[in-house]
């Protein structure tokens, strides 16, 4: 905002919006392919075996990936909307980080439970 209140909204880089973009489309894919052939693969480091989350474990998982989805989207969504309504986005994806956080760990919860049992 300036001195006479006249509203500036957000500009966010092109090259953030394509990556935020590309991102949210590759979360969804593999988070889809996942699902679809009930082996959803993790990996947690390039000498990590990671682990396969399967039935609930990866809809679970795949649950958080939408939710990252709509965290990176809601930046892009925000740079065209010419309104002052940033603290909507803002809380939007604070509540979807939060879900999807929740959804990751849970995931991972029946996954070592359903490798306990």
């Amino acid at each position: 905002m300036d001195k006479e209140n006249n509203y500036t909204p957000n500009h966010i880089p092109v090259k953030e919006r394509v990556e935020n973009i590309i991102g949210s489309i590759f979360f969804v894919a593999y988070g889809a392919y996942g699902v679809w052939i009930n082996d959803l693969h993790l990996v947690f480091g390039r000498r990590s075996p990671g682990i396969h989350l399967h039935d609930i474990a990866a809809w679970l998982m795949f649950a958080a990936s939408i939710c990252g989805c709509v965290v990176l989207l809601t930046v892009v969504v925000d740079h065209y909307d010419q309104r002052n309504n940033e603290t909507n986005y803002k809380k939007i994806a604070d509540v979807f980080k939060k879900s999807g956080i929740a959804f990751a760990i849970l995931s991972i919860l029946v996954w070592a439970l359903m490798e306990i049992f």
